[in-house]
């Protein structure tokens, strides 16, 4: 206990100094070209590792879109200046949908942030306590901090559904160093959410809970539309592990058909398109190859800067072929869940019927396997989404697999947000560096793969 103690007090202090930005530090970095520019700060070595955490990212975007929700006086300039693409089009519908002394705003109604509603209001909960953007950050912090450490008990959770060998202080060090490998991005984007609420629709699958999974579930999916695509991996492994898994599946399943029912019933009485409910497939399917994706780093390295255009929210590469392709992607990442799905049926069917512990080993092992198949075939691949298997990557394939990703979320930091610069101006070395992550992406999805067609095999 004294260990896990020691781990814990360490995962707070990464915590803590990931969270210790300053404005002054902040305002500096945008003005970096070159080793010249950050005279100031060797002349006072010590702001080096504040330099390091001093990131204006998505929190300051959460914040003004807060202000703009409880009627305040919000820097739409900011969130102009920070949106990628049509710049004067965001400008006139921001301006069109929020009337100036007006006590609060709706989201989606009055305006459009660009966050899934449950990411919504989990950006808003930091205003309970803080009003100023300093507080604001403080707040995030401690809440996504939180997140983690009941993603950390969702995973131990698991381990010992799966029956595997983890003390807790053993776990608690490994949440330590993912956290560490992770980054300061862990705290200035709100991956978390989806990757915790995902985890817990595991636990409840494990536990034969389906209707707390599909509650769980839902909730992902309104944070974050990767767990849409997961559901078909779920339920098939479930529905060929045994009758009373079965059983589990179905109902799970029969909650969704249930309340795609009752939607598009609602939806037809109140005379309201459905395809406004997909919106977010249709932009996603409009948009094009990030350059951090697997094909994009690919197409980077060959065709180098010269195609790369910032768009959508992020720098991608556009060419004649990713421009024909970019509508058909949606369809290549829904084929490549189903195969993960059959795959997983195939397994359980040869596994004992009614083995609660292989059955949680193969769901934990293919729900992994999942998540890091969407990120091999996504064409975005942001570098916050590498959270989404943490800490899974901790239950699965042993300590190799383990190191692995250890080794994937360093250099996944190191090309964002650190050298991020340097990559837009066709770094051969950092290009290198974000290629040799992507190795270890699809290396890792292999390793994945094979551990869940062996479920006896626990590391």
């Amino acid at each position: 206990m004294r260990r896990a103690v020691y781990w814990l007090l360490a995962l707070f202090a990464v915590a803590a100094f990931f969270n210790a930005g300053s404005d002054e530090m902040r305002a500096l970095k945008p003005h970096v070209r070159s080793a010249a520019d950050l005279a100031p700060v060797f002349a006072r070595p010590w702001l080096l590792a504040s330099l390091y955490v001093s990131n204006d990212s998505d929190e300051h975007l959460y914040y003004e879109y807060s202000r703009i929700v409880l009627g305040e006086d919000a820097d739409i300039e900011y969130l102009i200046q920070n949106s990628m693409g049509d710049r004067e089009g965001k400008r006139a519908r921001l301006v069109a949908g929020i009337r100036p002394g007006q006590r609060y705003h709706v989201p989606y109604r009055d305006f459009d942030p660009g966050y899934p509603p449950v990411t919504m209001v989990v950006t808003l909960l930091p205003r309970l306590f803080a009003s100023t953007l300093a507080g604001y950050r403080v707040v995030l912090g401690a809440l996504l901090l939180g997140l983690y450490l009941l993603c950390l008990a969702a995973g131990f959770r698991l381990a010992r559904a799966m029956r595997l060998d983890y003390p807790l202080a053993d776990w608690t060090r490994r949440g330590a160093l993912l956290l560490l490998a992770i980054g300061p991005i862990c705290f200035i984007r709100l991956d978390l959410v989806p990757t915790l609420l995902v985890l817990w629709t595991v636990v409840s699958l494990v536990e034969e809970r389906p209707f707390r999974a599909f509650l769980c579930s839902l909730l992902a999916i309104g944070a974050k539309l990767y767990a849409l695509l997961l559901l078909p991996v779920w339920v098939a492994l479930l529905f060929f592990s045994g009758e009373k898994s079965r059983r589990v599946a179905l109902r799970f399943a029969g909650a969704y058909v249930a309340l795609g029912a009752i939607g598009l019933g609602t939806a037809l009485l109140l005379g309201l398109r459905p395809a406004r409910f997909a919106s977010d497939l249709v932009i996603f399917s409009a948009r094009p190859l990030q350059i951090e994706s697997v094909l994009g780093s690919v197409l980077l390295a060959l065709r180098g800067v010269g195609n790369v255009v910032g768009s959508w929210g992020s720098y991608n590469v556009v060419t004649p072929t990713t421009e024909a392709l970019a509508p058909w992607w949606s369809a290549l990442m829904l084929v490549a869940l189903l195969g993960v799905a059959a795959w997983a049926a195939v397994v359980a069917r040869r596994q004992p019927a009614h083995d609660r512990v292989t059955t949680a080993r193969t769901l934990v092992s293919f729900t992994l396997a999942g998540i890091l198949v969407l990120l091999c075939v996504s064409k975005i691949l942001s570098t916050q989404y590498v959270i989404w298997a943490v800490p899974l990557v901790a239950l699965v394939g042993g300590a190799t697999l383990f190191r692995l990703y250890l080794a994937l979320l360093v250099l996944s930091q190191i090309v964002y947000p650190l050298l991020y610069g340097l990559l837009l101006q066709g770094s051969p070395p950092i290009v290198g560096v974000l290629l040799v992550r992507n190795a270890l992406l699809v290396t890792v999805t292999i390793l994945a793969l094979r551990a869940g067609a062996h479920p006896e095999r626990a590391p």
